[in-house]
């Protein structure tokens, strides 16, 4: 019955030149999967928790992405899955009751991605609408590919599909071990090989939901701005990617005389080997039998998560990439919120050497607005603008002018995601590219 039912769907998408109604079950790699009308527009058609790999539990933990496992039947993709395991950051309390439940549920079993797409494009891959593929920050700590700021009907309703992706976090995600490097030849950096296996997936299937392989843009902020700045750098991940939007992750340091080598894959072990020596954790056996929490309260300090340069998805640090030209050649969209002063320079200075050395544009823009504080706009203070979320954190402080200011943001990405111009099809004075004899960065504020 399956077979037939697979049959069917693929039959339906063959009529789709005529006029159809919206359709809203797809198949992608594993099987059928159905979305749902968006609360809040039922012109955007969302899939919540699809699976982009194998659950990375048991004897699959600490091993890089392994593909998805079929599922029988139809998945109804109406709810978001459990995020990675971490740590709260902040009192449950301080969230929104409505949202906590977004921070609380964790498991190991959380390599899925969430799809916002316009309703009338679900299972038309004629439709070659913009992707937008989004990676959350958190330090690679904390975060999740949904949360009260990130959502995809203000993107969808502009004609760009929104993907959000979970990935490991923290020491499931980074962790570098010799019992791991002698079982795989190398260890760490599993939650960057998410990233690419998300950004692979989204590259296979987004045809199913409207959109164009050919036009993905990857952005993120802070944590995920910099996976942003590596994945550009990769090449298991260059190939998949058209553009880039790079937000409050910093930008490019000074070139030094000579680079500094790369830590041994033996430094970075004894780090990790030590870590768990302090929780009486000796074997590989052991680590992969212990549960998060076991881990997490038995071992001493907090876990040091970063990627590295292992030869294979990265090469070389980001900066040394883009000035040895390594970095790919695509059109970069980057910026910070005004009260991130140390990184105006090095934002300027990527600018100038991307300005100076690539083919393709590069904007700067710096986020001046958080009303009712001083200070200027603290890190991620720009989100809720970005994917139009004002709502479900207003107290009565924002004015019409911050939806109206959110909802030019929101074009200007769009835009950028579209015509790798933020001002569209047409060139503007508006919001000129960076030029090494013409400076410019876009302020974004409210209309005074």
């Amino acid at each position: 019955m399956k077979y037939i039912y697979v049959l069917m769907v693929l039959f339906a998408g063959l009529c789709l030149s005529c006029s159809r109604p919206n359709v809203d079950t797809v198949l992608v790699e594993g099987g059928l999967v159905q979305g749902v009308p968006s609360e809040v527009n039922a012109d955007v058609m969302v899939f919540k928790g699809i699976p982009f790999a194998a659950p990375p539990v048991g004897e699959l933990r600490w091993r890089r992405p392994q593909p998805v496992v079929p599922w029988e039947g139809v998945l109804v993709a109406d709810h978001y899955k459990k995020i990675c395991p971490q740590m709260l950051t902040r009192p449950l309390e301080s969230y929104p009751e409505k949202y906590r439940i977004l921070y609380t549920e964790h498991d190991e079993d959380c390599l899925y991605l969430n799809v916002w797409a316009p309703a009338n494009t679900v299972g038309d891959p004629d439709a070659k609408l913009p992707v937008m593929f989004w990676i959350h920050g958190g330090a690679y700590r904390t975060g999740s590919g949904i949360t009260m700021s990130t959502d995809g009907d203000a993107w969808a309703q502009h004609g760009v599909i929104l993907v959000t992706i979970n990935y490991r976090l923290n020491v499931l995600g980074f962790l570098n071990h010799p019992a791991l490097t002698a079982e795989s030849g190398k260890s760490g950096n599993y939650g960057l090989y998410d990233q690419v296996a998300a950004l692979k997936w989204t590259y296979e299937n987004i045809g199913q939901f409207g959109g164009d392989p050919d036009n993905i843009t990857i952005a993120g902020q802070s944590a995920g701005a910099r996976s942003v700045k590596y994945l550009s750098t990769s090449p298991l991940a260059k190939p998949y990617i058209s553009k880039v939007i790079v937000e409050s992750g910093g930008g490019l340091i000074p070139r030094p005389e000579t680079w500094p080598e790369a830590r041994p894959q033996s430094v970075l072990d004894a780090a990790g080997a030590a870590y768990f020596s302090s929780g009486g954790f000796e074997t590989l056996a052991q680590m992969r039998a212990a549960s998060y929490e076991d881990i997490i309260q038995g071992c001493e300090g907090q876990f040091a998560a970063s990627a590295h340069p292992d030869g294979e998805i990265l090469i070389t640090e980001f900066d040394q990439a883009v000035y040895e030209g390594t970095v790919a050649d695509i059109p970069f969209l980057i910026g910070y919120n005004d009260a991130e002063s140390q990184m105006f320079e090095p934002v300027h200075n990527f600018c100038r050497q991307r300005a100076a050395s690539g083919s393709q544009p590069v904007y700067e823009y710096m986020f001046c607005r958080t009303p009712g504080k001083s200070g200027g706009c603290p890190h991620s203070g720009e989100l809720v603008y970005v994917f139009n979320t004002l709502d479900r954190r207003d107290d009565g402080s924002y004015p019409q002018a911050d939806y109206d200011l959110s909802e030019k943001v929101v074009t200007y990405w769009t835009n950028f995601c579209k015509y790798a111009n933020p001002c569209g099809a047409e060139a503007s004075d508006d919001w000129k590219p960076y030029s090494v004899g013409s400076p410019f960065t876009k302020v974004l504020d409210i209309e005074k």
